[in-house]
Order: C-alpha cells, then structure tokens, then sequence
C-alpha cells in the first residue's frame, strides 16, 4: 500500500476559493430571491440589478431605488457594528447618498448570521440605528455617545470628504434597514419553497424537479448578470457605433439587468421536461410541412363543414405555423420539432377520440365532430396550458392586438336576433385590399359566393361604420350576459331537483327542521352538564379524599425509602473502590521489600551503570563494595517506615470491610421497608380502583348515551345547515340572475341607441357611391355616362349603375358584359372604397395590392382607357391616399408625368432573365 496520498485523496486547508465561490452564490440566490418580487402584480417594483452600485440594486417603476449589501459568514457568529464589513458597507451606503442624494429610499444591510443586540453598546447596530432615527440633525451636539463613536469611525473611513458629512451619515443611518437572510446551507431551499407559492408559477402545478430547474436557473442568471455574462451581442462592434463609450456603459447596465419578462421566459423554458413530451411515429418534420390548404379544404368540405369554419381553420393553420416558426427561433429546430411532434400527438389523439364517438355510416359528422374537438381542446388548454406551450385553436385575433382594434365580432345569423357572434377573420378584411387576377372578372368581392358573401358584407359594414366599435363590445357584452344567465338558471334548477330529493320544498321548511334539531340539542347539552355535576360531586366524598390523600403520603414515602437505597448503594460501592485501592498499594509495597531483600545479597561483577568489569571488590565491610562508599544510617529507618505503612494499610481494609458489612445489612434492611410499602400502596390503589369502577359504570354507559345523541344531531344540524346554504344560494342565483336579466335589457337598449346613431355610416356610403362614380367616369370606364348615377344596396352590398338616374335601367358587375368592363368595375370600387375610408379615417388597412388592372383590356386597341386609369390612380396616389402604399402586378408600365412626383419603385420580372428574374427565381407556374 502506497503511504503518500495523491492530490484528489486529500483536502485543501490553504486555498479559500470554493468558499469565495460559495459566498458568490449565496448572494446570487439572495438576489434571485428578491427577484420574485417582480412576479406579484401590486408589486412597485420595475427591475433588479446584480452588482451595478450595490451587491443587488433594486429599481421601483417611480424611478427610486433600495440597495442591498449581503454580509455572509460561515460561523454563524452575528455581526457587530463595529466590525470591518459593517463599516464598509455603511461607508459605501453614505457615498450613495452623496452621489445620488434623492434617488435612495432606503438601503439594507443584510446578513445571514443576524446582528449582535445582546445590550445596548455601540456594538449593537440595532441600538445605532434606533439612536440615529431618534435624534434630529440639527441637534447634532446632543447625540448620544455611542452614535458620535460611530459617526466618527465612518467619518474617519470617509476620508472627511465635506463638511455636513455626520448630517449625511446620520440621514443615511436613518434609511438603513437590517434583514436577516436564511443559512448559508438552506438558501436554496428557501428558493425553491418561495418559487413554488408565488401564483403565477404555482397555478402551473409544477414537479419538484421543475421547481429545482428554475431554482438553479434563477440562480446562475443573477450569477450572469453579477458577471457581466449576460452582455449583448452588439459587444462585438460597439466600438463601430458614433459614441463607443456610451453604448459600452449601456450594454453592461443591460447585462445586469433582470426584469420580469426574464423570469417569465425561464419559467415558461423548464414549465415542461421534453423528457416527458409524447412522440409520434408518422409525423412529417416541420420542414416538410404541406405549405397549400386545398387537401384541407377538400376533406372539411366532404364532411359537411360550412365554409366559413374552412375559412377559419385556414386562418388558424396560419397562425400555429407562425407561431412554430417562432418557436423553432427561440428554442432550435431540434426542440421545437419535439415539441410540434406532442402537439400534432395530442391533437390527433383528440381528434380520433371525437372521430369514434361522432361517426356515423350515412350522415355526414364533420360539423359535430368540429365542434366537439373545439370544446375538448379548449378544456385540454384551460387545464394543461404549460403543457400546449401556449398554443391554442385560435391565433388570428394578433393583428387585430397589433393595430389596436378590438377583434370584430358579427352575427353568425342575420335574421335571428339570438345567433351566436362569430369571429370577422383579418383574412375576410384582406378580400378589399389584394385583388387576385383570377377573380377581377369572375367574382365582385365574393357577394355571389353562397357562403363568403356573409362575411364580405359584414366586412362592408365594418368600413363604413355599421360595425363600430363600441357597438361590437356592446354585442359581444350582451352574449357573455346571456351565457352567465343561461349558466346560473340551470344551476339553479340541478339544486332544486336536488333539494326535491329530501322533501324541502323551500328555506323555511329547512329552517323549521333546524329549530327543533337544536332545541334537543339544547336537551341533551343540559342531561350532559347535569351528569358531570352528579359525578363530580359523587366523586368529591370523603372516603375518596381519604384514600387519595393516603396515596399521596405513601408514594411521597416510598420515593424517600428508594433514595436512601440508591445512597447506601452509592456508599457501598465508593468503598468497595477504595478498598481495591488501598489493596494494590499494600501489594506495591510487598513487592518493592522484596526486591530490596534480593538485590541486598547480590554480588556484581560489572558495573550496573556502565558495565565496566570490577576487577578487585572492595572487601571492608564499613563500605559498598561496589561504590566504595559508607552506606547512609537511614536505610534501616525506611524499611521500619514500609512496615508501619503495610500494617496501617491492612488497619484500613478490615474497617472497609466492616463498614462495606454494615451497609449490606442495612440494604437488606431497606429493601425489605421498601417491598412493604410498596405492597400497602398496590393495596390502596386497588380499592381506590375498585370504589370508582363500582360508581363509573352505570355513569359512563349513561353519559357515552347522551353523547351519542349530541353528536347525531349536531351531524344532522350540520347537513341541514349545508342545505340551508343551498337554498339561499338559489336565492342569491336568482338575485344575480335577475340582475343579469336587467343587465340584459340594458345592453339591448344601449345596442339599439348606439343603432340609432349610426347616420355617419349612411354619409359614409353616399360617400362611396359618389367616389366610385368618379372613379369610373375618370377612368372612362364604357357605357358609364355624367348623367348616370351609383346605388349601394346596404343590404347586397353590390352596387348598381343607374343609367340616366333610371332605376329600372340599372345594371352591375354581373351583367356588365364583358371581362375587361369587369375588371374595371372591380378596380374602380377598390379604389373608391380606400380612398372613402382615407377621407373618413375609416378602419381599413392601407395598402391595396392589385394583380393585373388591365386583364382583357388591350393596351394597344384601348390606349386612351389605358392612359387614363394609371392618371387617375396617380392622382389618388398623390392626394387623398397619399398614405396607402400601392403594388401594381401588370404586363406594361406606364410612366408618370411630370405632374405627379411619386416615390416608385420599378421592377421587371422575366422567366431566365438573371437581369429582371421574377421574386420565385424557380417558379414557373403550373
């Protein structure tokens, strides 16, 4: 066995770094601690910096501070006022209120040790603080002895940097405050138990496991930040930005940063364990996911789904590859594929539950199975929310949030006053603002379509002011009353047929049954108090007292009995010891007399001290032979004084053993007054036993009776009581039912005000006939004269060109004739509606992208019509939708004139022309 150890065997004593490391840490999780702070919503504070200033600085959304210094030691000795690390930190708090002298609310001095307050000295920061917080600073010759002492150190470390520096010490003193943090060894702990009740992390029903996570999570994240890890990575180049320095000092603040969307994100990363996410064993990557929606639409469409749900769903599809996408940037294409593999798992396994319950041989199932899987799904969210990373079966209200407008909700039904609001889609408002050239002439707007049309007009009423807004939350109010009232009434009628059950028709029928309930209640409690007073007197005799009394002066008796045998048999042993010991010296004694008796006749040849040979013995008997020296006349004194020793000593033994004797006896003795009153106490005990269980019998079996009875009727109070509770919680149902009733009604009355308000829309679509009618006059569009006049049938939605004002020669977009009069109806009302709704700040995206104006119009046989198109959209494009962008898809490009100073862009696009390649370099149509 090798007797060297190597350097991993045994500990370091002389390198204080992993304790260095251990007391970073803990203020690490100090700061992470009070980080949590930012998840409370009353919370004022805005954000915590980690070693910015302070060991952890923290900033409140008024723009004040609070610093915290954190002092740490390991044994567990608390801090004094007069200690190095004390003065440094009040030092560095004074600096802070000279630099920042109205920034500061207050500053704490935290440790995890405590602070010594055993007596009010001037080691007691306690006591200084209190000193200081009772003094006035203009009184500043009156301080108390203690705080001048400790003004005059801080003073002294300061350097006497200004003259009003005790003022400010003492001001800074005032502010101080002192908390005392968990150990060194159970800060984690700490952590983890204040993560798990904060609510916003505890409604999330998290393993331990996560907790630990975001425990250490947290932790090196206030690490990072106390480190300058956390830097941006704009540090790369900052040095290539106008003020270097600036940005610099910018970027470290920020990387000190920790803000509440920071622990949110952390949170939302550890919420799930991919280690626990389901798999899928025919799931396409996210890569090759279908990017079209025709095979969807095709398979809703069999099913016997209406088209606006198709429509809905392709918004939704949208929406969830969206938000994958942003998922595969924040995560990495490895994890989000995870996840997106136990989303498509959790789906289809809904999916097909829904799918075997709903089908059905003959009849098509597809809109029961739609709604069936809406609902199962939006349970699955509200209780597993963590579980669906935040996805869910509608995503398409986001633009909505983005441009500020409250998501749109219309009628499903236009003719029942009761149908259910349906969501107006971002993609039905895009019908108006993107022109496909397939459809310029073939459809107006989607108003012959069967299904889209519904949504075309609600679109139409939302632009010009049908739909306002305050109307749309009016209406979306009224549905929510409704629900509530449709809720609490069958709540109420489940609760009656309940109560049917016992035969309680109303409260006041339970409430009688209660009475009498308590009025036996009230009985028994009076046989039971009775019984105790019987007992209690029955119990309280003299004989009893007696016996009882005997007991106490014969246990008290015996315990003195028992002692004195402890003591003799304590006695004995101390001189048994004592005996042994006066016996081994006796037997020391022996043996150093016979070792003298033997060595005295031994004769040496050499010298016992040296070893040198004696050549000629010295043979006078006056000396030794050996030394040559006269023997000392005492010798013969000290074997006398071992004798008298040896007798005294066996003097000794034999009194030991006769006092050791008399003890024993003595013992003998006791034990046997012990056994004696041990016997009469067992005697009185059994009759005092025995006269008690001859009256408690009868007694008990009496009182265990009436207590019976207490408690079935208390038990059956109680069950009344909670009926009772229901009975007035029908009444407070009805209450509130009948106020959402009211509610109700107001609303409608609200609703049909605000419909009484509506004159702006009916200015809004005189405006728009007179824009398209211009539009179409400037634009020379044939068979559109001066003397004709434009009709939008608000209820249609497709307008009519009235030839000379003649309603019964009225004509439209679907029987204008031709395609190219088509399209440019179709163009005309694009452009009427935009600059309508420019000139009326109307809701409606601005932007208009138009594929193919000119499609079936010959620029070489209708030049002019070609001409006078482009001018008038430069017109607008110049003046009243200045403000809209344009993109024009067309085979030629007309110039502006001079007249018109536009900013445009160009740009060619020519099949295997590297010059002018179209946007898809690859795609070559169909």
């Amino acid at each position: 066995m090798n007797q060297y150890l190597q350097p991993d065997e045994i500990a370091c004593t002389n390198d204080p770094g992993d304790e260095t490391q251990r007391r970073f840490r803990y203020q690490a999780a100090y700061a992470a601690i009070k980080c949590l702070s930012l998840l409370d919503d009353s919370s004022l504070i805005d954000c915590i910096y980690c070693e910015h200033h302070e060991d952890i600085l923290v900033k409140h959304k008024d723009n004040s501070f609070i610093g915290l210094q954190v002092k740490t030691r390991a044994s567990g000795q608390p801090f004094q006022a007069n200690d190095e690390q004390v003065y440094k930190s009040i030092k560095k708090f004074v600096e802070h209120e000279i630099q920042f002298p109205r920034s500061f609310l207050h500053y704490v001095l935290v440790a995890n040790c405590g602070f010594w307050k055993a007596n009010k000295t001037d080691k007691n920061l306690n006591y200084i603080l209190e000193l200081a917080n009772n003094c006035h600073i203009n009184d500043l010759d009156k301080l108390d002895i203690n705080l001048t002492k400790f003004i005059k150190t801080i003073d002294q470390e300061m350097g006497n940097t200004c003259h009003d520096i005790s003022a400010i010490i003492i001001k800074t003193l005032q502010k101080t405050k002192l908390e005392v943090s968990p150990g060194l060894a159970d800060i984690d702990a700490k952590l983890v138990d204040l993560i798990s009740r904060v609510p916003k992390i505890k409604e999330r029903e998290l393993r331990y496991d996560q907790l630990n996570k975001i425990t250490h999570e947290l932790i090196n994240k206030c690490l990072n930040a106390a480190s300058l890890v956390e830097n941006s990575p704009t540090e790369a180049y900052y040095i290539l930005k106008p003020n270097p320095e600036d940005e610099k000092t910018k970027m470290i603040i920020q990387g000190k940063k920790i803000a509440i969307n920071t622990i949110l994100e952390l949170v939302d990363e550890f919420s799930l364990n991919d280690q626990y996410l389901l798999r899928s064993s025919n799931c396409l990557p996210l890569k090759e996911l279908p990017r079209g929606t025709t095979v969807m639409e095709k398979k809703m469409a069999a099913g016997g789904i209406s088209l606006n749900n198709i429509e809905l769903m392709k918004d939704n599809k949208i929406s969830a590859e969206y938000g994958l996408i942003q998922l595969s940037k924040k995560l990495g294409k490895k994890k989000a594929d995870q996840r997106y593999q136990h989303l498509i798992t959790v789906v289809n396994n809904v999916c097909q539950e829904v799918h075997d319950l709903s089908y059905q041989d003959k009849e098509l199932f597809g809109k029961k199975m739609l709604t069936q899987i809406r609902e199962r799904l939006q349970i699955r969210y509200d209780k597993e929310k963590s579980e669906l990373f935040g996805f869910r079966y509608e995503h398409c209200d986001l633009i909505f949030y983005f441009l500020d407008i409250i998501p749109l909700k219309v009628r499903k039904s236009k003719v029942e006053d009761n149908s259910p609001l349906v969501r107006l889609s971002f993609r039905d408002i895009l019908w108006y603002c993107y022109l496909q050239q397939d459809l310029l002439d073939s459809s107006f707007y989607r108003l012959e379509d069967s299904y889209r049309k519904l949504k075309s007009r609600d679109v139409m009423r939302f632009v010009v002011g049908y739909y306002k807004e305050r109307l749309n939350q009016l209406e979306s109010e009224l549905e929510e009353t409704k629900k509530k009232r449709l809720v609490k009434q069958e709540s109420i009628k489940q609760i009656k047929e309940f109560l049917s059950q016992f035969v309680y028709g109303s409260e006041l029928d339970i409430m009688k049954e209660i009475e009498q309930v308590n009025q036996r209640l009230d009985q028994f409690y009076v046989e039971q108090s009775n019984l105790r007073k019987e007992y209690s007197t029955a119990t309280a005799t003299h004989f009893i007292d007696e016996l009882r009394d005997n007991l106490r002066h014969l246990s008290n008796q015996l315990n003195n009995e028992k002692q004195i045998f402890a003591d003799l048999q304590e006695k004995i042993e101390e001189q048994e010891s004592l005996k042994a010991e006066l016996l081994s010296a006796k037997f020391k004694l022996a043996q150093v007399k016979s070792a003298t008796s033997i060595l005295s006749k031994i004769l040496f040849e050499s010298c016992p001290a040296c070893g040198t040979e004696i050549d000629e013995p010295i043979s006078s008997k006056d000396v030794c032979y050996l030394c040559g020296k006269h023997p000392s006349p005492d010798n013969t004194q000290v074997v006398t004084q071992s004798e008298v020793i040896r007798q005294d000593l066996t003097t000794r033994i034999v009194e030991l053993d006769e006092s050791v004797a008399r003890h024993k006896e003595s013992i003998i003795s006791q034990q046997l007054v012990i056994e004696r009153l041990q016997d009469k106490k067992n005697n009185l005990d059994r009759r005092l036993s025995q006269e008690l269980n001859e009256y408690d019998s009868p007694f008990l079996a009496r009182f265990r009776e009436v207590e019976r009875k207490i408690a079935t009727y208390e038990e059956r109070r109680k069950n009344l009581d909670r009926l009772r509770e229901m009975t007035e919680a029908i009444t407070e149902l009805e209450r509130e039912t009948d106020e959402l009733f009211f509610q109700e009604q107001r609303i409608e009355d609200l609703i049909n005000q605000e419909k009484t308000t509506l004159k702006n829309a009916e200015q809004n679509i005189e405006a728009l006939e007179s824009n398209f009618r211009h539009a179409l006059l400037t634009v020379g569009v044939p068979g559109v004269n001066n003397e004709d006049s434009i009709k939008i049938n608000p209820k249609t939605w497709i307008p009519s060109i009235l030839s000379g004002g003649d309603e019964a020669l009225k004509w439209d977009f679907y029987n204008a004739g031709s395609g190219g009069k088509k399209t440019l109806l179709n163009v005309c009302y694009a452009l009427a509606v935009h600059q309508t709704a420019s000139e009326n700040n109307l809701p409606l995206p601005s932007f208009l992208i138009i594929d193919t104006p000119m499609k079936n119009i010959g620029e070489e046989l209708n030049i002019d019509l070609f001409e006078s198109f482009y001018d008038y959209l430069y017109s607008l494009a110049k003046n009243e939708l200045k403000e809209t962008q344009f993109i024009i898809i067309d085979k030629n490009f007309y110039e502006p004139s001079e007249n018109y100073v536009l900013d445009i862009f160009t740009r060619y696009m020519t099949p295997d022309d590297s010059n002018s390649p179209p946007l898809i370099s690859y795609y070559r149509g169909s």
